[in-house]
């Protein structure tokens, strides 16, 4: 068999799988109060998710699918429970190599003694495209939320199979350190000024590879001082 020959047989069964992904339709998943016990016999580790719920809209290549998921979750040995609801829409090409997604609506909440304030409720959207075969990553419009705190992200990678390589900007809205340090019970120092860390915010931009991490233009402003810096 010569080489175009060899090359252009493989190209028609590529074509031809690509062809039956696409063609492949379920009409909807549904899972409702479903209950998943993970029981570590050796290590005495147990988790337990119940009330699982998972909805989707038809299942198709190249389209956009709802997904709506919820669940309750007990990890015993720590003591910590917690609830999770999402709100995502997904999307993957015929060669399962690209991926899209939009979480809407990532809620989440852990309970336990624990936990700062025995009580955090967490709240995260953005857009994500991941890209296998180019080995790019790009994370749009990130905003997590934790308590009183704000972040906000845009981030790209690149070799993310190889020798990844994150970079992009990040952002802490203001929030008030003497408020959430209350929050979490624990006591301030007597200080001379009862206004002292009423505000913080501070940005950075981001270099990550395996091994180290670069933070260069950092801007913090806390109260009316600023600090700016690179490391």
């Amino acid at each position: 068999v010569k080489p175009d020959e060899h090359k252009k047989g493989y190209e028609n069964i590529t074509s031809a799988k690509d062809s039956v992904l696409s063609a492949i339709v379920i009409e909807g998943i549904g899972i409702e109060d479903a209950r998943i016990i993970w029981d570590n016999q050796q290590t005495r580790d147990r988790l337990e998710i119940k009330d699982l719920n998972l909805n989707t809209e038809t299942v198709s290549i190249n389209r956009p699918i709802d997904v709506n998921l919820s669940f309750l979750w007990l990890n015993s040995n720590n003591n910590l429970t917690g609830n999770v609801k999402s709100e995502t829409i997904i999307s993957v090409n015929e060669k399962l190599d690209h991926y899209t997604s939009t979480v809407s609506k990532l809620d989440m909440i852990v309970a336990g003694e624990n936990i700062p304030g025995n009580f955090l409720a967490a709240s995260l959207k953005t857009d994500v495209d991941l890209d296998l075969s180019a080995q790019n990553l790009k994370i749009a419009g990130l905003h997590l939320t934790m308590g009183d705190i704000g972040m906000l992200a845009d981030l790209t990678g690149t070799s993310i199979m190889v020798n990844p390589l994150i970079q992009g900007t990040i952002k802490i809205e203001e929030f008030s350190p003497r408020k959430l340090l209350k929050a979490w019970s624990v006591s301030l120092p007597a200080m001379k000024d009862d206004r002292a860390l009423k505000t913080l915010e501070m940005r950075f931009d981001l270099f990550a590879k395996q091994e180290s991490a670069d933070f260069q233009k950092i801007a913090i402003k806390l109260d009316d001082s600023q600090i700016k810096g690179e490391m």
